[in-house]
C-alpha cells in the first residue's frame, strides 16, 4: 500500500511548478511543540546554531565574503578618510604612499575574510555549553535571539583570536607602517594628534559583520520553511 501511494504521488509531484512546491512547504501544519521532549528542544536549538554560523563564517571567509558584500564591507573609517585628503596634499607625501592609502579599503576587508575563518571553533564551543535554560530564551525571545546569546558569549573570545590575525594581515602589506608614517606627516604638517587603531577598528567591524550574517541567517531558520534543512529544525522551528 504504501509503495503504491508512493508511485502514484511522483507524477503529481512532478507536475508541480516550483511555485506550487513551495506553497505547499509553507502551508505545512503547525507543529505542536510542547509534544517534544527537552532533549528534542535543545537538539533542535543546537542545530539551528551549527547551521547558522557555519553558513555565516564560510560566506565571511570566502574571498570578497566582506568587500563584495554592501551590508559589511568595512569602510574607511572617518578619521582615516580626512587624513588620506590631507596628505594627498603634503607634496612629501608621494604617489606610492598615496595608493597605499587609498588600498585601505581593500585591506581592511581583506583582513577581515582572513580573521573570519578563526570563529567557527569558537561558535562550536559555546553552542556546545548551552543550558536548556538558554535554548529556552532564544526560543521565546526576540527574532534575533540566539544571535544576541552568541554574541554576548562569543564575542570577546572572537576578538582575541580575530585580533592577532588582522594585526599579521595588515602588517604583511605593510599598511600599518604606512599608517604610521602618513599619520606622523599629517601631524607634523596639518597639526593634530591622530592615533586611529586601525587593527581594533577592523577586528570589531568585522565582528560586527559576522554577527549581521548570523542574524540573517537565523531570520531565514525561523521563518522559512526551505531554510529548515534537518529533519530536528523542522520539528522545533516549523509553523
Amino acid at each position: 500500500m504504501v509503495r503504491f501511494i508512493h508511485t502514484l504521488c511522483i507524477p503529481m509531484i512532478i507536475c508541480l511548478s516550483a511555485c506550487d512546491v513551495f506553497q505547499s512547504i509553507a502551508q505545512a501544519p503547525t507543529i505542536d511543540r510542547s509534544s517534544l521532549s527537552q532533549e528534542e528542544i535543545k537538539r533542535g536549538l543546537k542545530e539551528a546554531l551549527h547551521v547558522s554560523t557555519d553558513t555565516s563564517v564560510t560566506k565571511a571567509s570566502a574571498i570578497n565574503g566582506f568587500l563584495a558584500n554592501e551590508a559589511i564591507k568595512i569602510a574607511v573609517p572617518e578619521e582615516a578618510q580626512r587624513v588620506i585628503e590631507k596628505t594627498k596634499k603634503i607634496p612629501i607625501v608621494n604617489k606610492a604612499i598615496a595608493r597605499v592609502m587609498e588600498s585601505f579599503e581593500e585591506s581592511m576587508n581583506r583582513a577581515a575574510e582572513d580573521a573570519a575563518g578563526e570563529a567557527m571553533v569558537v561558535f562550536k564551543e559555546v553552542i556546545q555549553n548551552i543550558t536548556f535554560q538558554d535554548v529556552l530564551q532564544i526560543l521565546n525571545g526576540e527574532g534575533d535571539a540566539a544571535t544576541q546569546f552568541l554574541e554576548d558569549n562569543a564575542r570577546q573570545s572572537l576578538y582575541d583570536r580575530f585580533y592577532p590575525i588582522v594585526d599579521n594581515s595588515m602588517s604583511k602589506k605593510n599598511v600599518d607602517q604606512t599608517w604610521s608614517q602618513v599619520t606622523g606627516l599629517y601631524n607634523q604638517h596639518v597639526g593634530g594628534e591622530i592615533e586611529t587603531d586601525l587593527n581594533t577598528y577592523i577586528t570589531n567591524k568585522a565582528l560586527d559583520g559576522l554577527f549581521y550574517l548570523i542574524a540573517e541567517e537565523e531570520a531565514k531558520i525561523r521563518k522559512d520553511p526551505m531554510h529548515q534543512v534537518t529533519e530536528i529544525l523542522q520539528k522545533v522551528f516549523g509553523s
